[in-house]
């Protein structure tokens, strides 16, 4: 049913009447563009993850019901899927905090627990309502303890999350901003900001694909520039690759103790 409502001064009548949505589509004058055809049920951690968040009609108000000495209206919902950056449907894009400044990110959808209602989070808002509840309470903690580059699932942040400690997930598919290979202030991020361990699990080596072993081997070379990085200030690092993986081979790396 579609239902139109007059304009103020009242030149147009309202008019409430019936689509046959099945045959405009079938037309091909129709799309539908929920988005649910490209929402991801796998490949993330915070999918089947319940959390509680605070909706942002209940954040605008929130000084003022803190200073009436009212509680939060804090939700519960389950993470039922996901948009990655590059797969955002229109009804995601056009969203708040899905872009900002051309920079574009994931998007989390999570239905709320026995109403159903959905809402649209991005990761920051679904990690910090799956993090221990001392967390939401602060907002965040003080303590930058994990950076997970390459995070793909985020796995790691998420257990860091839940145990009430700070962390931070860097991934093209969760931002657009988050390109690796062309991220050229990455290096000084990584000087900037004192994350107690900063956690790389790189992708592994293309198999006979001259244009991608490139790429890999310039990821490699800046991968072993970002570790020497952190090895000279004195912070903890971990890079998921075996012993005989071509980065130990690097220049950056040579004579790095071990």
């Amino acid at each position: 049913k579609v239902e139109s409502f007059p304009l103020p001064e009242g030149e147009e009548l309202a008019v409430a009447d019936w689509l046959d949505l099945n045959g405009l589509r079938a037309l091909g004058r129709l799309q539908i563009v929920d988005g649910l055809d490209v929402l991801r049920k796998w490949g993330h951690a915070l999918v089947d993850e319940e959390i509680s968040f605070l909706p942002s009609e209940a954040a605008e108000g929130e000084d003022e019901e803190e200073a009436e000495g009212g509680s939060k209206l804090w939700l519960k919902a389950k993470i039922v899927g996901w948009w990655p950056q590059a797969s955002l449907p229109p009804v995601a894009s056009e969203g708040v905090g899905a872009e900002s400044d051309g920079v574009r990110q994931a998007i989390f959808v999570a239905e709320e627990c026995g109403r159903g209602d959905r809402w649209q989070l991005t990761l920051h808002d679904a990690m910090l309502g799956a993090a221990d509840p001392t967390q939401r309470a602060d907002g965040s903690s003080q303590r930058r303890a994990m950076f997970e580059v390459f995070a793909g699932s985020c796995e790691l942040s998420l257990a860091f999350r839940r145990l009430g400690l700070d962390a931070e997930a860097y991934d093209l598919e969760l931002c657009s901003a988050h390109d690796f290979l062309a991220d050229d202030r990455f290096l000084a991020r990584l000087e900037r900001e004192p994350w107690d361990v900063v956690h790389f699990a790189p992708p592994s080596t293309p198999s006979e694909d001259a244009p991608a072993e490139e790429r890999h081997q310039q990821l490699l070379e800046r991968l072993a520039r970002a570790v020497r990085c952190l090895c000279g200030l004195g912070r903890g690092v971990v890079v998921e690759c075996g012993a005989s993986d071509p980065l130990w081979e690097t220049e950056a790396l040579r004579g790095l103790p071990e």
